[in-house]
């Protein structure tokens, strides 16, 4: 089982718009937290 790893909003808008190092982000989502202010930094950023 992996680490339970905490992210931040910069780190799921890399992955979202496929920039460098969204490989490294998708491999620990199944593992993945965030807080609710990167959450809505995140939602906010993708409207």
């Amino acid at each position: 089982m992996s680490t339970p790893t905490l992210l931040d909003a910069s780190c799921i808008l890399a992955w979202a718009f496929g920039e460098p190092g969204a490989d490294k982000v998708e491999a620990v989502l199944p593992v993945a937290y965030i807080t609710a202010v990167n959450l809505t930094e995140v939602v906010h950023a993708l409207e």
